[in-house]
């Protein structure tokens, strides 16, 4: 079967319908941005959603939602890496309220939703340094395609796909190296974005996940775990 694939690298947000039931679809992904480097005392490296073409051109993600259309794979699936993928809470821990504008009603510091209704999820190491990515995989047909939707009602965009096309999301900070305080923007999906406790990335107690296909348009990027895609609670 023809294939096509999606790589979430850097800070991505991923929700799933049963703990976030208005994004309408079985998984969405939210990438957040941010102006303002700072969360309470901490400084947050500024991040900007992008977009890498199958054809390596390049663009920034402001205000957009984007889905694969017309694909052939029939439903949703989750191999057994997705478990490397941390969490925003530890297992046992109150789960914190979603930020329902930010995660269904592209308020800031919302930038663009992936919005996913069919393929496999699994995970992968994205560099050297431990940062663990997603990537979707789906079947594609003669009219599959990559929806980019508008939020301002600017005219759609069509990416045609093709077996083999491989498309890149990231959202690192601008010099492709993280710093301690980065995955602080995370937990701008939840409504108190600083819990009574400072909040830290759970990372699962599993085998971590094999690494990317190796990239040329992140080879130079320098992540560790706190870089990683979060899951929902």
């Amino acid at each position: 079967m023809a294939q096509a694939s999606i790589r979430f690298v850097g800070l991505c947000v991923h929700l799933q319908h049963v703990t976030a039931p208005g994004i309408g679809v079985p998984h969405r992904v939210v990438m957040l941005s941010n102006s303002t480097p700072n969360r309470g005392s901490h400084l947050v490296e500024q991040h900007r959603p992008a977009l890498i073409r199958p054809n390596g051109d390049s663009e920034f993600l402001t205000g957009v939602s984007l889905t694969i259309v017309n694909g052939t794979s029939e439903e949703l699936q989750y191999d057994g890496t997705w478990e490397a993928i941390p969490h925003l809470k530890e297992p046992g821990a109150l789960t914190p309220p979603l930020n329902t504008g930010v995660a269904y009603d592209q308020r800031s510091p919302a930038a663009a939703y992936f919005d996913i209704d069919a393929g496999t999820l699994c995970a992968c190491t994205a560099t050297k340094g431990g940062a663990i990515a997603a990537r979707l995989e789906f079947g594609i047909g003669d009219e599959t395609g990559l929806l980019l939707t508008y939020w301002d009602g600017r005219e759609p965009d069509w990416i045609p796909l093709a077996d083999g096309d491989k498309v890149l999301i990231t959202n690192v900070a601008a010099h492709g190296v993280d710093d301690k305080w980065d995955y602080l923007l995370n937990y701008d999906i939840v409504a108190s974005p600083i819990l009574q406790q400072e909040p830290k990335l759970y990372m699962p107690q599993v085998a971590p996940p094999p690494m990317c296909e190796p990239s040329p348009h992140i080879q130079h990027f320098d992540l560790g775990p706190m870089c990683s895609n979060s899951n929902y609670p």
